[in-house]
C-alpha cells in the first residue's frame, strides 16, 4: 500500500486514541494508521516506520508499524525476520 488508508482509518479509529490495527507485514508485526498514543502522530518512529509501545489490541506493548502522514507514507524496511 502506498498511501495512508484514510477511508479505513475513518471507520475504525476513535478520536484521541491509538489507531486500530489494519494488517500485518510479512515479518508478523502489526500495522496501524497514523495515530499513536493519545491519538497523536508518533515522533519516535524508527527507520522502518515502527516503534515499541502499547496499542488497543496489545496493551502490554508490542513492536508495531505506523503509516506516516507524509511521504513515503508506508514502510521502508522490515523490523523482524521475514524468513
Amino acid at each position: 500500500y502506498h498511501g495512508v488508508p484514510t477511508c479505513l482509518q475513518q471507520r475504525v479509529d476513535t478520536a484521541g486514541q491509538h489507531s486500530r490495527i489494519v494488517g500485518f507485514l510479512r515479518d508478523g508485526y502489526p500495522v496501524y494508521g497514523i495515530y499513536g498514543e493519545s491519538g497523536r502522530v508518533p515522533t519516535d518512529l524508527d527507520s522502518c516506520n515502527g516503534h515499541l509501545g502499547p496499542t488497543v489490541e496489545f496493551p502490554q506493548g508490542i513492536y508495531h508499524y505506523h503509516f506516516f502522514d507524509r511521504a513515503p507514507y508506508s514502510f521502508r524496511c522490515y523490523h523482524g525476520n521475514t524468513q
